[in-house]
């Protein structure tokens, strides 16, 4: 009214004393007089008595409003608008006859009140003509697919064909419309006939002001940018015009000067989420949709831009769905998060001169840039320093809310809102931790650019808008292992054999390779009911769109070629849309397209990761020929082929003479020497050749030494009752083929003489089909046991350091040994269940809660027989452990973030930069022992030589000493006879 009033005052002096008249106080008081003269002269001839439909002026309104068609002035300064029912009549057929007494529900000044449902003005019924709006124009005139639950237009199909219609025939036929539920009973036992009646005078209405009253005439476009120009907060000094509506959503996204000019607040969150207010996802909506809200939440509303065309420039370069748009949003994820050294200003002892780890906030990142995009990133190079005043402004911003809604009752107010801007000044204990002293826990000054600002906000936006609703979370209230994350529920059929992907991943590739053609589809409920793609694929596998010919790849466990569906990547040809498979099995497929792909603009292949990961493709199954294929590549776990020569192994046979070589390793996969680094990798590495897998041994043959590897003889042999090679193995080394790892075993943790030596029963009772346990031949064989140690893992941690996704090195953990050469991210082999690292004084066992450590039964160990060289008995136990960062889309990776604050490179004993953790993903035991069948082969061979060579001697020397006895008698009796000859005196 009072704007009306100014309005009228400034027409009136225009007209009576010209335009080129300077105004004094004179000229405004004569005015004024003149102005309330007339005023009285209209109200007491036109108005009274003023609640009476007796009136001219009223007659005259609802004449107008019924019946007229053509623009009437709707102001003082004399623009036109078209208000009247009477043009719906004229230009869209609305037959419905109406009465005085209803137009006077809907225009009547006087009967603006909450009771009242058809009023035209008060605010409590605008949302309603509003959804009845929406109704006529993206419902009624829809196509048969509109689903309404896909819409934002929650109570739109309410307001359209109950409420609004009720409240027009209830005051049309003289029902009370006080009580709505009463209202709306009556309403619905009506014919479908007088129902249609209202529904269509609703809707007629409805589009009346919703879309007549604007666009017809001007006269809403003056009165909007006059307004907010008007009503601008002070330090805005931009000017609004008509046509150019792109700038209100800047400027509110800027600095919210719009809802501040409209309801005094600065966010569209704060608004009731109704009618016109209702639109875009509820996710959105909550989750603040203006930068300046994320300014308001940081505590620096100085961070606020008040140039619409600074707002333009910053928003459209965020926006942006090309290759430079996704640079620039990593540029400030990057600097945002990344604490790169200067060697001045250190946070946590870290920041020196080379040094560079993730931070939550690198809030003296330089956020600058070259480029097209230059303009954009100089916005964001703009600081602010903290302040107790920032504070309060903050803190202002929740009384006013709570102001307009308690003490002005501005029903547009969403009071439960009004606490998201409530700082610690007021509420200590759950408002934002901005105060007279500090904000969020560092002191005032503390600076920040505003690319931090925006940094935090597309986090936060991506976390709880993308990643919380429907990727990893079938919502923020239900958000278990079931949908994607850092960690999700999978089979173990998946993991291992069949591969396994998540929405995490494909969500990725869309993101990554969509602007290159590439699309990602699931086979089976591809989109959900409202058109939106669902990332979460079951068995049926994925489709792989092609660009070009848009033909559907299927990648599905059942249905695509192994060789294809576990291929390393995709490559593909963007020009054409054709496949390419450089490593297929068919030999001369995988040569031909590795020609092609050399042959071919670089620019137009492009390489996709596999979506799907196993670790042990396919090895449950009987597919000879694909295994045979697979295991030649030797991709360690889905790592990436031609890491090796060849896929031929060579082991000694013997022939060169030398027993000690016998069934051990010459070559592995074509090297004699395994490579575990590279530069691009680790730094610090001690040998480029890497390891010698000379003295490993694919089936536990160690050195045998035969007669003189005997525990004990039977009897003394040479002097000596043990063979004096018995003790002589010091540290046989157990090699892991499918990690390509030797290790070193000891006895070195074994105390006692009976840990280390002992006699075992063969056959060990296993439950083998070749063993009759109910009546076994139980023989005995003396072994050494030889177990895994510290020292079996030191060479793999002192070879390289490797480097984490920062480039910083880190140490790798006791008991474990990295593979990351070979798998192409960060996995570990680790002892079974990191019991290792906590026996051997390592920190990282703890990081990760609920696993049982039993070094008797997790570590891995050889039962070692001298004799013979072989391993009697025998188990592999490893686990495969990834590494985990912190990081910008992580940085939450640990159930108590006071275990390490990042930057830091005081973490789990100095061994890294940042916050991290080794999680295991499986382990495995690998256990042989000697079968019954073999062992009584080498026993009836080997063992039982001693107790045969004294069978023989005891046999020999009892006949010897019966021939002896024999013989000795013999050569008593021929002596005694011979004397007895001799003494007889022969007489001739």
């Amino acid at each position: 009214a009072q704007s009306m009033y100014d309005d009228f005052l400034e027409q009136f002096m225009l007209t009576t004393y010209g335009s080129s008249t300077t105004f004094t106080t004179v000229h405004y008081q004569a005015a004024q007089t003149a102005m309330t003269a007339i005023a009285r002269f209209i109200g007491v001839s036109w108005l009274y008595p003023y609640y009476t439909l007796s009136n001219q002026l009223q007659l005259q309104a609802y004449k107008e409003f019924i019946n007229t068609y053509t623009p009437v002035i709707c102001s003082p300064t004399m623009l036109t608008c078209v208000w009247q029912f009477g043009y719906m009549s004229r230009y869209f057929n609305a037959s419905f006859t109406m009465s005085n007494t209803l137009a006077a529900t809907m225009i009547d000044l006087t009967q603006e009140v909450n009771t009242n449902p058809n009023s035209l003005y008060i605010d409590a019924a605008a949302p309603g003509w509003y959804n009845s709006y929406l109704y006529r124009t993206q419902v009624f005139a829809a196509s048969d697919d509109f689903n309404i639950d896909c819409t934002n237009y929650g109570d739109t199909l309410s307001d359209a064909l109950i409420a609004r219609p009720a409240g027009l025939w209830g005051s049309d036929t003289g029902v009370n419309t006080v009580n709505k539920t009463a209202l709306h009973k009556k309403y619905s036992v009506l014919s479908q006939t007088v129902k249609n009646k209202y529904i269509m005078l609703a809707s007629n209405i409805s589009y009346l002001i919703q879309h007549v009253y604007r666009t017809e005439t001007d006269f809403h476009d003056q009165f909007v940018v006059k307004y907010l120009n008007k009503f601008r907060d002070a330090n805005f000094t931009h000017t609004f015009t008509v046509g150019n509506w792109s700038e209100l959503g800047l400027a509110q996204w800027g600095g919210g000067f719009v809802t501040y000019a409209l309801e005094n607040v600065r966010t569209t969150k704060q608004i009731v989420r109704d009618g016109m207010w209702n639109f875009g996802q509820d996710r959105y909506h909550i989750n603040f949709l203006e930068y300046a809200s994320w300014c308001v939440r940081q505590g620096f509303p100085y961070h606020w831009i008040y140039s619409v065309d600074d707002s333009r420039t910053l928003l459209n370069a965020l926006a942006r769905n090309d290759s430079l748009g996704v640079s620039f949003r990593e540029h400030i994820f990057y600097r945002g998060s990344t604490l790169i050294g200067d060697g001045v200003n250190l946070v946590n002892n870290v920041g020196d001169l080379g040094e560079v780890a993730f931070t939550p906030e690198a809030n003296l990142g330089n956020f600058s840039c070259t480029g097209e995009l230059a303009p954009a990133c100089d916005l964001l190079t703009s600081v602010q320093s903290s302040s107790s005043g920032q504070c309060a402004s903050v803190n202002s911003l929740y009384t006013a809310c709570f102001r307009e809604y308690v003490f002005l009752q501005n029903r547009w107010i969403a009071n439960s809102y009004c606490s998201d801007f409530e700082t610690s000044i007021t509420n200590p204990s759950k408002g934002i931790p901005c105060d007279t002293v500090q904000v969020y826990g560092n002191s005032h000054p503390y600076q920040k650019s505003r690319g931090n600002v925006v940094y935090q906000m597309l986090y936060s936006l991506t976390y709880l808008t993308n990643l919380q609703y429907g990727l990893w979370c079938e919502s923020p209230a239900s958000c278990g292992f079931n949908y994607g994350g850092m960690f999700v529920n999978a089979t173990v059929q998946d993991v291992l054999f069949e591969g396994f992907t998540d929405s995490s991943i494909l969500y990725f590739l869309q993101k990554e390779y969509g602007e290159e053609g590439l699309q990602f589809e699931c086979v089976t409920d591809a989109y959900d009911v409202c058109g939106v793609k669902s990332y979460h694929c079951n068995e049926d596998g994925v489709y792989m769109i092609l660009p070009q010919t848009s033909e559907r790849y299927l990648m599905a466990y059942q249905s695509t070629p192994h060789d294809e569906y576990f291929a390393p990547h995709y490559v593909i040809d963007k020009s054409t849309g054709e496949m390419l498979w450089p490593y297929a099995k068919n030999s001369t497929l995988a040569a031909v397209d590795q020609a092609q792909i050399l042959s071919s603009d670089t620019s137009n292949i492009i390489f996709v990761p596999n979506p799907f990961w196993a670790a042990y493709p396919a090895w449950d199954t009987n597919q000879s020929d694909f295994l045979k294929y697979y295991q030649c590549t030797k991709r360690m776990y889905a790592g990436n082929p031609g890491l090796f020569t060849s896929c031929e192994q060579t082991i000694y046979t013997g022939t060169d003479g030398i027993a000690e070589n016998m069934l051990q390793l010459k070559s592995f996969y074509g090297n004699e020497t395994i490579k575990s680094f590279d530069t691009s990798i680790a730094t610090n590495m001690s040998s480029l050749e890497g390891f010698n897998v000379e003295g490993s041994t694919l089936n536990q043959q160690y050195t045998p030494y035969y007669w003189s590897g005997f525990v004990s003889y039977p009897y003394d042999y040479l002097g000596v009752q043990q063979g004096v090679n018995y003790s002589t193995m010091k540290h046989p080394v157990m090699f892991n083929k499918d990690a390509v790892l030797s290790l070193s075993l000891t006895q070195e943790p074994l105390i006692f003489n009976y840990q280390r030596e002992f006699t075992v029963a063969i056959p060990f009772t296993t439950g083998s089909a070749d063993v009759n346990e109910d009546n076994p031949q139980y023989v005995s064989a003396s072994v050494r046991r030889f177990v895994e140690y510290s020292t079996s893992w030191q060479q793999y941690r002192s070879l390289a350091t490797p480097l984490d996704s920062y480039g910083m090195g880190y140490r790798i953990p006791l008991g474990m040994a990295s593979l990351q050469r070979f798998t192409g991210f960060p996995v570990f082999v680790d002892t079974a269940k990191s019991y290792g690292n906590e026996e051997w004084g390592g920190f990282e066992y703890s990081m990760v809660q609920g696993l049982s450590r039993d070094r008797l039964n997790q570590r891995t160990y050889i039962d070692y027989d001298p004799v013979t060289g072989r391993a009697i008995r025998s188990a592999l136990r490893q686990q495969i452990t990834f590494r985990v960062e912190a990081s910008a889309i992580f940085p939450i990776a640990f159930s108590s973030q006071q275990r390490c604050v990042a930057p830091t490179k005081r973490y789990a004993e100095s061994s890294g930069y940042g916050c991290f953790a080794y999680v295991p993903l499986l382990w495995y035991e690998d256990a042989r022992t000697i079968d019954r069948k073999t062992y009584f082969r080498w026993h009836d061979h080997f063992y039982t030589r001693p107790d045969r060579g004294q069978v023989l001697t005891m046999s020999g020397l009892i006949t010897a000493s019966l021939l002896i006895t024999i013989g000795s008698c013999l050569f008593v009796n021929e002596a005694y006879q011979r004397r007895k000859f001799h003494s007889r005196v022969y007489i001739d």
